[in-house]
C-alpha cells in the first residue's frame, strides 16, 4: 500500500533541509534583502526596486511550494479541487515570505532550521488531509465541512499558552509526554503563523513584504496611494478555509491534551483508564501514552467501553480524524463516516468500534 512519507512523531522528521528548497529560500531571502537595501523604510511600499522584485518573489515562492514533496502528492481531480490547492499555495507563500523576512532581520535560527521547521508545519497541517484525499476523500465536501468551523486563531491563544507555561522544567525523556512537548513546538509554530508572535523554536515573522505582495499581486487589503494596508481580518476573510484547516489541526492536537501530562508516575492527578474511557480521543495519539495505557485504549475500543457521546462530540468538531498524523476517519457535513485504509492498530480498533 502506498503511503505519503508521514512521521509518527513530528519531531522525527529529518533534520536535513532538502538542498533544492534551501537554495530557493536563499534566493528568496537575497531577492528581498537586495530590493530593500536602498528603499526608505517609510516608503517601501512605493519603492520601484521592491515593486519590481514581486514577480521574482512570486516565482521563487511558487517554485518552493511546487517542490515540497508533500504538496506534490496533492493531486486535484477537478477544477474546484485545483482551485483549493492553488489557493492553499498562495496562502502558504505568505507564511514562507514572512518567515524568511523575519530571518533576514534577526539571522536566527539558521535559515536551514527555519525551512525545516516550516516543512514540519506543512506536514502537521496537511499530511493527513493529502493522504485521505489520495484514498478518496471528497475535497469539496471536506471544504464544506471546514466552512462551518471557527477560523479565528485567537480561540487557541489560552490553550497554547497553557502548554508553554506547563512544560516540565526537568523533563523526563523516558516518558511519552516528552514526545508531546517536542511536537508541541512545531504545533506552536503553526499557531504563530496564523496568530502572530515569536515561536518557541526561535522563528520570527515580518509581514510587511508579504503585505505588499498580497495587496499588489493577490488583491488583498488596500493598495493605497502612499501605502498598502493589509490586516489580519483581510487574510482571514480571503483564506478562511485554510485558517479553519489550521484550526482543526490545532484542535486535534490540543483538545484536552493536558491529560497527557498526567501520564507520569509522579503526577498528581494521574492518568487512569477511567479517564481514557471518558475522553477516548486521547487514544488517537498513542505515541504520547505509556504502554499500559496504549493497551487500555485498544481494550476500550474492542469492548466498546468508551463514552459514546464524548466520541460523537469530538467527531462533530473534527471532520477528519487522524491517528498519529495519518488519516483514520472522515465525517461529511451530512454525518456520514468514511473509513480510510490503515495498518495502525489504534485506527483499526477505532474503526471497528463504530
Amino acid at each position: 500500500m502506498h503511503f505519503l512519507v508521514l512521521a509518527l512523531l513530528l519531531g522525527t522528521l529529518g533534520a536535513t533541509t532538502p538542498p533544492a528548497l534551501l537554495d530557493i529560500a536563499q534566493k528568496l531571502e537575497s531577492t528581498m534583502a537586495t530590493a530593500e537595501a536602498n528603499a526608505p523604510q517609510e516608503d517601501i511600499a512605493r519603492n520601484d526596486d521592491v515593486i519590481n522584485s514581486l514577480p521574482v518573489v512570486k516565482k521563487l515562492g511558487e517554485d518552493f511550494l511546487n517542490q515540497v514533496p508533500l504538496l506534490q502528492e496533492f493531486k486535484p481531480r477537478n477544477k474546484q479541487e485545483a482551485h483549493f490547492v492553488s489557493e492553499l499555495k498562495n496562502f502558504e507563500m505568505l507564511h514562507l515570505v514572512a518567515l524568511i523576512r523575519g530571518y533576514t532581520t534577526y539571522k536566527t535560527p539558521p535559515l536551514s532550521q527555519v525551512i525545516n521547521d516550516y516543512l514540519k508545519v506543512l506536514d502537521f497541517i496537511y499530511a493527513p488531509l493529502i493522504e485521505a484525499h489520495r484514498q478518496g476523500l471528497d475535497l469539496n465536501a471536506y471544504a464544506q465541512a471546514l466552512r462551518i468551523l471557527p477560523s479565528d486563531p485567537k480561540g487557541w491563544e489560552k490553550m497554547v499558552q497553557y502548554f508553554i507555561d506547563n512544560q516540565q522544567i526537568s523533563p523526563k525523556p523516558v516518558l511519552p509526554v516528552q514526545a508531546f512537548f517536542k511536537d508541541f513546538k512545531i504545533v506552536e509554530l503553526a499557531y504563530r503563523l496564523i496568530g502572530g508572535g515569536q515561536a518557541l523554536l526561535g522563528e520570527s515573522q515580518e509581514w510587511y513584504y508579504a503585505d505588499i505582495y498580497a495587496a499588489k499581486k493577490l488583491g488583498i487589503g488596500e493598495d493605497g496611494v502612499t501605502d498598502v494596508i493589509v490586516d489580519a481580518k483581510d487574510y482571514q476573510k480571503r483564506y478562511a478555509l485554510y485558517y479553519a484547516q489550521y484550526g482543526v489541526r490545532l484542535a486535534e492536537f490540543l483538545y484536552e491534551s493536558y491529560y497527557y501530562t498526567f501520564d507520569d508516575p509522579l503526577s498528581s492527578p494521574q492518568l487512569d483508564v477511567a479517564t481514557l474511557q471518558k475522553h477516548p480521543q486521547l487514544c488517537f495519539k498513542p505515541a504520547y501514552l505509556r504502554q499500559k495505557f496504549k493497551q487500555a485504549c485498544l481494550d476500550i475500543f474492542a469492548k466498546r467501553t468508551y463514552a459514546p457521546q464524548a466520541l460523537e462530540n469530538y467527531l462533530k468538531i473534527i471532520p477528519l480524524v487522524s491517528v498519529n498524523n495519518t488519516p483514520c476517519l472522515a465525517r461529511n457535513p451530512q454525518g456520514k463516516i468514511q473509513k480510510f485504509q490503515s495498518n495502525n492498530p489504534f485506527c483499526v480498533a477505532l474503526q471497528s468500534a463504530l
